[in-house]
């Protein structure tokens, strides 16, 4: 039997635009804005951001985008930032 139990969860962590502070330098990691990201970044499925990237072929309120750098982006609407739980 193990002594010890651990679980590594793989994922992105997603900074607000312009975040100069990270967590870590380490890992990948995403941008979260309100508005749609510049040309170069394509709408992703749904499942785009756990697979690594399926084209959409639209955009919504709330979308992940990716690039052909590898740079992740994922629009956000004001509802998401409310903090009061309404």
């Amino acid at each position: 039997m193990p002594q010890k139990t651990r679980m590594i969860l793989k994922g992105r962590l997603y900074y607000p635009s312009g975040c100069q502070q990270f967590l870590s330098e380490q890992g990948e990691r995403g941008y979260w804005g309100l508005a749609y990201p510049d040309a170069s970044f394509e709408p992703q499925q749904k499942m785009g951001w756990l697979t690594g990237g399926r084209l959409g072929d639209h955009q919504d309120k709330k979308q992940n985008f990716h690039n052909r750098e590898g740079n992740w982006y994922i629009r956000v609407d004001e509802e998401w930032l409310d903090t009061r739980g309404r």
